[in-house]
């Protein structure tokens, strides 16, 4: 806050193929799209963990 102004939140649409990008970002949120359709939506954190342990294919059941 600057002299009591609350400061607005914000956001942004990062789309990546690899998930490295989380070493340089703080995201709250993480989605998977699969054939046009949105198959997961968790932490991005734990998404990256759970395709990385699992596969990609387990991810898109969103198994989480």
């Amino acid at each position: 806050m600057i002299s009591g102004t609350p400061v607005a939140p914000k956001s942004a649409l990062v789309i990546t193929h690899t998930g490295h990008i989380l070493d340089y970002i703080t995201a709250d949120k993480g989605q998977v799209l699969y054939k046009g359709q949105l198959r997961c939506s968790q932490n991005a954190r734990e998404i990256l963990k759970w395709i990385r342990e699992y596969g990609y294919e387990d991810c898109v059941e969103c198994a989480l």
